[in-house]
């Protein structure tokens, strides 16, 4: 599937740091400090949690099973399709049951994932023997991919979905095949299975395409038939009865109290409003405090009148694409800096301790768990492999032990994260601090749309702004939203390194004497 084939044809005698051939071999070498050190935190995650984090989300994935082997109904609800919810049917099968099953299998997918993104940034880098373990070990300690290769979710293997896209289109120009394109067609059409939010990136995917591979009609029947995989799979699936709903709350600052259409629930809608315009840029953190109260039937939440709109789905979906729809278009530039905070906010400086200490884990997993046994005892019964009695004794046992990495994934997560933001919730004050990785990934960003680097990196860069944008657009600040493309920030900022230090060598070599250096002198490729 990788091909080695060189972008340039180097020469080693010139004053520039060359890039040469980069096989798959090399790739494996390069990346093999980070698979001995993923390796090793994830079997000690799996060695203190053996069990992944159940939530709501994580049954309703789990539902198709539950229903096809007790109800004998294969459904496939349109927020969860596709494939992930078919992935987890096999999964009762294997002991000793689903929920010790599925984060071996994610975090194993995780550890696949790692060699491919070594290969991608190798082929973006020239200086590849510094930047490829280097941004792979970042990747292998992660603590926010490790949690969510842990979780009973889809993002870890959306995540590697992307990564294996995105290794498809380097190195540059390896979509003018048309065998290629179409595996990169198809992988385009994988991602968007298991998260149907992963269309931006899907339409990213296509705009590289056609700038790589030249216009649809040079493609070929089987491209067409891989691209028409994924439309059929992006209009099957995701719900779209919610995104009006969504989109007004990401809007609701922005809309107008007055105007004749929609009068009664302007009015409704106006002490809510001014509300959220009180915490001006802030309200980036609070749109989820606002989420459910416009979708509540509780007149308590917004007014009688509201409360009587969502009973009407129709009706509601209607209101809520008029209102936000006219004030996007009203504020387009407040509405983008409310994206763009949002997007900040999700990748911004996380501790890992809250997720990976055993009995803050337990702790919440309870919580959850009372609901699940009251609501649907079957399917805990399924998912654990137990009783209540016997989940009782497993969370007991289960805050008895003991995770050691927690210092370690707390100081990656900190001194490498992107962007540094905190909201005070008492006094409204809101701060955001790019942090030096942060700085790095926007250099990056700029070397990339040099004519040099524009075509080779541009599944990276523009997947990433058309994620963001189309994901931030109606979602709040949920860190899992931004889980899929964080690790172009640290390719990216791989890139910007690279610049310089090739920049500084070329510079070196052009004031020493000519004859200071041997004729082979050059950074190691």
């Amino acid at each position: 599937m990788f091909s080695g084939t060189p972008e340039e044809t180097p020469d080693h005698s010139a004053a520039t740091c060359e890039k040469s051939r980069f096989t798959w071999k090399q790739c494996l070498w390069l990346c093999l400090p980070a698979l001995v050190i993923g390796a090793v935190i994830r079997i000690w995650v799996l060695s203190a949690i053996p069990e992944g984090s159940y939530s709501a989300d994580s049954a309703s994935y789990f539902e198709t099973t539950r229903k096809l082997l007790v109800k004998h109904e294969f459904i496939v609800a349109h927020k969860r399709r596709w494939l992930y919810p078919l992935v987890l049917i096999p999964t009762y099968f294997i002991p000793p049951s689903p929920v010790r099953v599925i984060p071996v299998i994610q975090h194993i997918v995780g550890l696949v994932t790692i060699f491919g993104i070594g290969w991608i940034v190798g082929h973006l880098t020239r200086l590849r023997a510094l930047w490829v373990p280097a941004v792979t070990v970042l990747f292998a300690l992660w603590p926010r991919v490790l949690w969510y290769e842990h979780e009973i979710l889809a993002e870890g293997l959306f995540l590697s979905a992307f990564v294996l896209l995105a290794a498809l289109a380097v190195p540059a120009g390896s979509l003018k095949d048309r065998r290629r394109l179409m595996w990169f067609l198809l992988a385009a059409a994988l991602m968007v299975s298991l998260k149907p939010h992963g269309r931006g990136i899907y339409l990213a995917a296509t705009v590289t395409a056609v700038f790589v591979a030249g216009m649809p009609w040079k493609w070929g029947w089987k491209c067409w038939a891989a691209f028409a995989v994924g439309a059929v799979v992006i209009e099957t699936s995701g719900s779209k009865s919610q995104g009006n709903w969504l989109l007004l709350s990401s809007t609701l600052p922005l809309v107008q109290t007055e105007g004749e259409k929609w009068k009664e629930y302007r009015e409704a809608l106006k002490p809510l409003v001014l509300e959220t315009r009180a915490d001006g840029p802030g309200y980036a953190w609070t749109q989820e405090n606002y989420k459910k109260r416009l979708s509540s039937s509780d007149p308590s939440e917004v007014s009688p009148a509201w409360a009587a709109l969502t009973r009407d789905r129709g009706r509601f979906s209607d209101v809520c694409g008029t209102l936000s729809r006219e004030a996007l278009l009203t504020h387009p530039v407040k509405f983008a800096q409310f994206v763009g905070l949002k997007c900040l906010i999700a990748i911004r400086a996380e501790y890992a301790r809250g997720n990976f200490r055993p009995e803050i884990f337990w702790e919440k997993q309870d919580v959850i768990a009372g609901e699940f046994w009251k609501k649907n005892a079957l399917e805990m019964r399924m998912m654990y492999g137990l009783d209540e009695a016997g989940y009782a004794a497993l969370s007991a046992e289960g805050r008895t032990r003991q995770f050691g990495a927690m210092a370690l994934l707390d100081w990656v997560a900190w001194n490498f994260s992107v962007v540094e933001a905190d909201f005070d919730e008492k006094t409204r004050a809101f701060s955001l601090k790019a942090r030096w990785m942060g700085v790095l990934a926007l250099l990056g960003l700029a070397a990339c749309m040099t004519p040099r680097r524009f075509g080779a990196s541009m599944i990276l860069w523009l997947s990433l702004g058309l994620y963001c944008a189309t994901v931030f657009a109606v979602g709040d600040r949920v860190p899992r939203f931004i889980h899929a493309v964080e690790w172009v920030n640290w390719v990216l900022a791989a890139i910007a390194l690279d610049v310089i230090l090739c920049g500084a060598w070329c510079a070196v070599r052009r004031i020493l004497p000519r004859n200071s250096l041997s004729p082979g002198d050059s950074p190691p490729a």
